[in-house]
């Protein structure tokens, strides 16, 4: 199995998962390197946390920094051609691709255990509205599906995403990387597009400067909304990955821009659960390909 096929087969069409020819093992492999190679490419630009030793990376570019969050952003040419006029003209793809990067005052391992859990996604993923882990391949492989919506625009923004994910540590960082799947029998949801996951997607997280009380986050989002305008999905997926500071003032109240007890609180967003008619077992489990 060879990622780059596998890339190039993404932006055509999905992996389809209904036949039992994917090797979970070393696809989950794959995603890993994809996603390490991007976060050191990244680590070049990033002037506040990142690698001064490392040659600049031209396709990561500095966005700006906001609420102790950097925001990255890379130009992809490959895949489906971008609408956008402008993005058109430069070549570039309906894939955006962002990365925000920052310190969480916690150790790396407690951090890696919050962000795995699906269940507790909710408490910094403020446009969640469905969240559900559709098979467990292994205790580091699983097929999940979410959906988000965001109701500031003039529109309702309504994306959902069905994936499969590997999780693990790798020389002593914990990686979360996913990728878009799909399947006959898990469909989008009514009234949502379903967006596609491109290869390198997840959560790296690493020691900051060797400490055991502070973990740098990289949060990376590589992703073709479909029918949604790019204005918009620029502007979402911006919010999306700068939600890191809702994680470090989860961990670290103190931080949080102004007095807690000052603010009203909100009501919490519902997560609601959404069946699909098929069983479960039509998933494979496993499959290796030799």
């Amino acid at each position: 199995m060879d990622l780059n096929k596998v890339t190039s087969a993404f932006h055509y069409g999905l992996p389809h998962i209904s036949t039992g020819d994917v090797d979970w093992e070393k696809l989950g492999n794959m995603l890993f390197d994809r996603i390490l190679e991007e976060v050191q490419s990244a680590a070049s630009v990033d002037a506040k946390f990142g690698n001064e030793s490392l040659a600049a990376d031209k396709q990561w570019k500095f966005v700006n920094e906001e609420n102790e969050v950097v925001v990255l952003k890379k130009r992809i040419t490959e895949g489906r051609q971008s609408s956008d006029r402008k993005s058109k003209r430069r070549g570039e793809s309906n894939i955006q691709c962002y990365m925000g990067r920052g310190i969480v005052g916690v150790p790396l391992k407690t951090l890696a255990e919050f962000l795995s859990n699906l269940h507790t996604r909710q408490d910094w993923d403020k446009n969640l509205v469905n969240a559900r882990t559709v098979k467990t391949i292994s205790e580091s492989d699983v097929i999940r599906h979410i959906a988000h919506e965001d109701r500031r625009y003039l529109v309702k923004v309504r994306r959902d995403l069905f994936y499969y994910e590997k999780m693990g540590y790798v020389e002593g960082k914990y990686v979360q990387s996913a990728m878009s799947i799909c399947h006959p029998d898990y469909p989008s949801l009514p009234g949502y597009t379903r967006g596609k996951i491109h290869p390198g997607t997840g959560f790296v997280l690493e020691k900051y400067k060797g400490s055991n009380i502070c973990t740098l986050i990289s949060y990376i989002i590589q992703l073709d909304c479909k029918r949604i305008p790019l204005f918009v999905v620029n502007r979402v997926l911006h919010e999306q990955i700068t939600m890191i500071s809702r994680v470090q003032e989860l961990f670290c109240p103190s931080k949080a821009s102004g007095s807690s007890d000052n603010k009203k609180k909100k009501p919490q967003r519902v997560v609601r659960q959404y069946t699909w008619p098929s069983a479960l077992q039509h998933i494979p489990e496993h499959s290796s390909s030799g």
